[in-house]
């Protein structure tokens, strides 16, 4: 058992995945059936129950176009986004085929109408949403390129940050893509990339919150936490509220620090375990921020609202989801991970309604479909799953509309930009209109 136990902690820290060189660019469109929408919103508050609950409660959002807000990328919050996409046609951005893509969590980056993402050899591409390139960036040795370098990128005004599984971090040109500065890490990063007041913020794969000077790469605080067993794959979360910032590590222990020097404000452990297996398979979503509210969840049964100055729990669920939760109005959705979409009143964590969004009659092998993540434009919810279907949902009774088929494998969490609808599968980048 132990020399199991051993190889399997050798593999998952040398296990890692990529994106290969393109082998074409956007295709040919393709047709994609149209469909069409009922929204009579009507609202009823009710009580918890663990199964499909208040399956006939349509809920009364009366959105407007002031309720649209725009998405902040500092405390995670989507809201909902506004969009209105017919899904006519389908083209794609090619690369060969990444083997351990289920086990990464990656973006897309915006600027303007230019997309950068990157490639298996870590080189960091930027390209016209037309799919024309404007600059190829490769830091990267020979022997680094073939360890398949896993990157995360954000773009904050002229530089772009990156930041990868092999330590290092480093910042390009936006326009000429060429080297501000680059440096290296003791160990390497796993979690989002946050920027505030010319700091840089990176959770390490040591659970250490590390904060960077954008101008010049230098470490000017970091704050250490419990070391996990083995690392994560799971991209860890940060958010940015007033001074503070809040992190999840591996282990799901939420740090609040001052962001100008790195002292504690407050620490809240939400899931607590000796047993290695079970601190193995913890997967902890997205931290979102709405007003004076926090909220994270797991696959561990745990829905919490924390309040954001104290960390003190507002309220507690059992719900099994990693997924990142959406906020409309006073609503609190989520969808765990045996396929139920959950409203809760986000003030009090009450359960408004859950409702089972696949069965035999609508999805073949059930039982093996995982939702990866969903958006909405508060009319439909977009959930993306591990068998590449878009089921489309309508958020007013929580049923099921349609459900495309774009592949066979998994897609990534659908992603708005520009009038496109986004995914991203094993071998390439999908966009939708």
């Amino acid at each position: 058992m132990i020399k199991i136990f051993k190889i399997l902690i050798i593999y998952l820290f040398l296990s890692n995945c990529s994106f290969n060189d393109s082998t074409g660019f956007w295709s040919k469109d393709e047709e994609i059936k149209k469909r069409s929408l009922l929204f009579k919103p009507v609202f009823e508050k009710v009580n918890n129950d663990p199964k499909e609950f208040n399956t006939n409660l349509n809920l009364e959002l009366s959105l407007s176009e002031k309720d649209f807000k725009k998405y902040n990328y500092l405390d995670n919050n989507d809201n909902f986004i506004n969009f209105n996409i017919n899904f006519d046609k389908q083209s794609e951005y090619r690369f060969s085929k990444i083997e351990n893509y289920h086990l990464t969590d990656t973006e897309l980056v915006f600027d303007k109408n230019n997309i950068f993402f990157f490639d298996d050899k870590g080189s960091i591409l930027k390209f016209e949403e037309n799919s024309n390139l404007i600059w190829k960036k490769n830091i990267y040795s020979k022997n680094e390129k073939k360890l398949n370098p896993l990157i995360n990128l954000y773009k904050y005004k002229n530089s772009l940050i990156v930041s990868d599984n092999l330590s290092k971090y480093y910042s390009l040109n936006v326009n000429t893509g060429e080297v501000n500065w680059l440096k290296v890490n003791k160990s390497p990063f796993n979690s989002q990339i946050k920027i505030f007041n010319d700091l840089i913020f990176i959770v390490d794969a040591d659970n250490i919150l590390r904060c960077f000077s954008i101008k010049s790469g230098d470490e000017l605080w970091s704050y250490k936490t419990e070391k996990p067993f083995v690392n994560s794959f799971k991209n860890l979360s940060i958010v940015i509220k007033d001074q503070s910032v809040i992190f999840v590590n591996s282990i799901g222990e939420i740090n609040s620090l001052n962001l100008e020097d790195g002292k504690l404000k407050w620490q809240k452990n939400t899931f607590r375990s000796n047993i290695i297996e079970e601190i193995m398979d913890l997967k902890i979503s997205e931290l979102i921020i709405d007003n004076e509210s926090l909220y994270v969840s797991n696959n561990k049964d745990k829905f919490y609202a924390l309040n954001v100055e104290t960390g003190k729990t507002k309220w507690e669920q059992s719900i099994n989801s990693y997924l990142k939760p959406l906020l409309i109005k006073n609503f609190l959705f989520t969808i765990s991970d045996q396929g139920y979409l959950y409203v809760l009143d986000k003030d009090n964590g009450n359960i408004v309604r859950i409702t089972k969004l696949y069965d035999n009659s609508n999805v073949k092998k059930k039982k093996r479909l995982k939702p990866i993540g969903f958006i909405s434009n508060g009319k439909e919810i977009y959930l993306s799953t591990n068998q590449g279907k878009l089921l489309i949902i309508n958020l007013e009774n929580g049923k099921v509309i349609e459900i495309l088929n774009i592949t066979r494998n998994r897609i990534s969490r659908p992603i708005v930009r520009n009038g496109n609808f986004y995914l991203i599968k094993d071998n390439s980048i999908i966009r939708l209109n």
